[in-house]
């Protein structure tokens, strides 16, 4: 369960079977992160990213090392 009231369950997440890739980053909240590592823990063949000095906004604060993993991610489809 992601939270208390869950609004998705570990059950839900494990019937998606669509490409997903979980980006944070390393200076994110901790509930954010581990939100994301139940993500990634239950959505079959989901991956993660984790951007270096970065916190919550990705693509303001590091816009080349985010577009990076995510052309790295899509390059596989």
């Amino acid at each position: 369960v992601l939270f208390r009231s869950p609004i998705v369950t570990t059950e839900q997440l494990q019937k998606l079977f669509v490409p997903t890739l979980l980006m944070s980053g390393e200076r994110s909240r901790t509930w954010y992160r581990q939100i994301g590592e139940v993500v990634v823990k239950h959505v079959p063949g989901a991956q993660a990213a984790k951007i270096k000095s970065a916190g919550h906004m990705l693509i303001v604060e590091k816009p080349k090392e985010t577009a990076t993993a995510l052309a790295g991610f899509l390059t596989k489809f």
